[in-house]
């Protein structure tokens, strides 16, 4: 089949990098400051070191979409 008439057309792509809809995304700035997440933070540290030290542990974190779940991996690592 050629490429001629009722053949549909490229796709392509509407998001990119610069101009696209993630533009304000990766330009928002994140505070280096972690706020009320000590008692997180405790709690999955503790499951750290027993698993550390060989003991059994394991720690889910879950939450709504935005409610810092990535953040506090990453303050944890």
């Amino acid at each position: 089949m050629s490429a001629g008439a009722g053949a549909a057309p490229a796709a392509t792509s509407t998001l990119s990098v610069l101009g696209g809809m993630l533009e304000d995304v990766s330009a928002r700035s994140i505070s280096p400051t972690v706020v009320g997440r000590v008692q997180q933070l405790a709690v999955l540290d503790d499951a750290l070191d027993a698993a550390r030290h060989a003991s059994p542990s394991t720690a889910l974190i879950g939450g709504e979409a935005g409610v810092g779940k990535s953040r506090l991996i990453s303050e944890l690592a």
